[in-house]
């Protein structure tokens, strides 16, 4: 079984939009099972802004045009359905967008496996 790594997105103060993290995904065999959220969250939603060459970043949204949303909570451990793994799993560029302007900071680990 493989391994799982840690990537980190931090979302600055005063801010809704994470830094990039480059997950390395490459070769088909990896992808995003879930989420750790830090105690700082004050976003109750999550959507992604990906990549796949780290220049152009456009929304991810589902097949029917919406959003890819997640539901988030402050200080929860957040393991993905196998729909919305198989929606954001592969992407190697990606950026987590907050529902809502997070006054703190926050912290957000991105489990790969």
């Amino acid at each position: 079984m493989a391994a799982t790594k840690t990537k980190t997105l931090t979302v600055a103060s005063g801010g809704t939009t994470s830094n990039t993290a480059d997950l390395g995904i490459v070769d088909g065999n990896q992808e995003i099972v879930g989420f750790i959220i830090a105690t700082t969250l004050v976003s109750t939603t999550m959507t992604f802004n990906v990549s796949d060459d780290d220049v152009t970043y456009q929304q991810l949204v589902t097949q029917a045009g919406s959003a890819l949303s997640i539901t988030v909570a402050s200080n929860k451990n957040i393991g993905l359905s196998q729909d919305v793994r198989a929606q954001i799993g592969r992407w190697r560029f990606i950026q987590a967008v907050m529902g809502s302007t997070e006054t703190n900071g926050a912290t957000i680990k991105v489990l790969v496996k």
